[in-house]
């Protein structure tokens, strides 16, 4: 499980997805307050677990299909049959090196807006799927636009090269297979 994410203040909020190695695709983000908090929504390997983007009155529970996203480099919706609305937001496998840290501007990113609440703490998943079920291909960089830690002090900013990172393979040399969270 990755550290919670805190919010400064209620309401609406930006979180920005950014390439660490090429070759993943995303279809769902989940911020959890509650019913995922502790535990995946799926599997990490072959999972066909799709949410409703439907968003509760509490704002503690936010999905966002990455298909709905607003592109701005390096990322190509395709029609997936798997994937939740139909979609994936594919990064193509180019075979480039990692990026060993994250970007204040970077090229291939996509951003998302969601409403959460401040003074609550949400757990962060994304449903991966790696080109070739291949392990050089499952990561990005989070960041947000208003995220703190617990304490209130800014946290994986926007604009910063400081981010949270998302694995899909949760351990070395466990392999991937298909979707996972």
């Amino acid at each position: 499980l990755g550290p919670l994410v805190y919010f400064a203040s209620s309401g609406p909020q930006r979180i920005r997805v950014q390439v660490r190695e090429d070759g993943l695709a995303i279809d769902q983000i989940v911020l959890s307050a509650d019913r995922y908090r502790t535990v995946a929504p799926g599997p990490v390997k072959n999972d066909a677990t799709i949410l409703d983007e439907a968003l509760p009155s509490t704002q503690t529970e936010v999905v966002l299909h990455a298909k709905n996203a607003a592109i701005a480099s390096g990322w190509i919706v395709t029609n997936d049959v798997t994937a939740a609305g139909g979609a994936r937001l594919q990064n193509p496998n180019a075979g480039a090196p990692k990026i060993s840290t994250p970007l204040a501007s970077p090229a291939r990113d996509f951003e998302m807006t969601f409403n959460a609440e401040s003074g609550i703490g949400y757990r962060l998943w994304i449903r991966g799927k790696a080109a070739s079920n291949g392990w050089a291909n499952d990561s990005v960089y989070v960041q947000f636009d208003r995220s703190v830690d617990q304490a209130g002090q800014p946290l994986y900013r926007i604009g910063t090269t400081f981010a949270t990172t998302y694995t899909l393979e949760d351990c070395t040399g466990c392999g991937v297979s298909g979707w996972g969270w």
